[in-house]
């Protein structure tokens, strides 16, 4: 589907200053806020390692359970018997704040919003990214003042920011970060199986 220009300028919105959360693993702590070619739901539809890939991104979510839902629970502890986080896993994880100053201007697909440019709930909800990388993949191309977009988890409902390389000038460096396990949130409910995937839909 190609997606009318208009109508997606008329969706960019500036989302003004703000935190977000991210998780990395451990290993990347000295590049927290890198931005990577991958084959994520927003990213360019090229294979990362094809020289036609264009841009880079970052993804963020509005508080620490949906970073988590997004980063790690994800489809595979989905509809299984998986229902604990194991904690080594959360102990190589890293929780980083990602934040900017000055409004970054983002396509607004939170809710049903998606409907303001005649889009259908692929972008944002398949488990196939197909949809979601050709949208981004125009939107990059035909609004050059656009940042990224900011769309509805599709397991928490809150707000998540995936960011294109050219707003990495705006973002506030060095992030505070601190481990995963240390945040209160995980660190009251801690069991020695881990953390129950459910406690991260109560908050």
């Amino acid at each position: 589907m190609v997606y009318s220009k208009a109508l997606l300028r008329r969706q960019v919105l500036p989302m003004r200053d703000s935190t977000m959360y991210r998780l990395i693993d451990n290993e990347y702590k000295d590049t927290p806020l890198a931005f990577v070619a991958s084959t994520g739901r927003f990213n360019d539809p090229s294979p990362p390692s094809n020289p036609d890939n264009r841009f880079k991104t970052l993804y963020a979510a509005e508080n620490v359970a949906t970073a988590t839902w997004e980063a790690i629970v994800r489809d595979t502890m989905v509809q299984t018997d998986r229902v604990y986080i194991p904690l080594s896993v959360l102990a190589a994880t890293t929780l980083v704040e990602v934040r900017w100053m000055r409004p970054l201007q983002l396509l607004d697909l939170t809710g049903n919003q998606y409907l303001k440019i005649n889009a259908g709930t692929e972008p944002t909800k398949d488990t196939s990214h197909d949809a979601g990388q050709r949208l981004s993949s125009q939107l990059y191309a035909d609004v050059s003042g656009c940042d990224g977009i900011v769309y509805s988890s599709r397991y928490t409902g809150l707000r998540c920011v995936v960011l294109y390389d050219r707003a990495a000038s705006r973002l506030e460096t060095p992030p505070r970060m601190a481990p995963l396990m240390s945040h209160p949130l995980i660190a009251r409910n801690l069991t020695p199986r881990g953390l129950h995937r459910d406690v991260l839909l109560d908050t």
